[in-house]
């Protein structure tokens, strides 16, 4: 099995927004409070589970034009309208 950086079959050529975003996806802050949350669930005998930070999920929403991700001042809209709850 071999194992990449995350990100690493994304374009080049990211914009600012999405090289931020993607730089807080994969800081190792982010998984060491994964890490403690699980630990913490664990202890209450309950799995957490996080299917926003699926690598596909991720990657889509790095590749979404930032129209998609807010409009009329909503965040998350194509997330609510994907899922018909529009």
């Amino acid at each position: 099995m071999s194992h990449q950086r995350p990100g690493a079959d994304l374009p080049q050529t990211l914009t600012h927004c999405q090289r931020a975003s993607l730089k807080a996806l994969t800081a190792p802050a982010l998984a060491l409070t994964l890490a403690q949350a699980d630990d913490v669930a664990a202890r209450q005998a309950l799995e957490w589970r996080y299917p926003f930070l699926d690598q596909r999920v991720v990657e889509c929403f790095l590749l979404a034009p930032g129209s998609a991700k807010r409009q009329a001042g909503y965040r998350k809209l194509v997330l609510w309208t994907e899922r018909g709850l529009d």
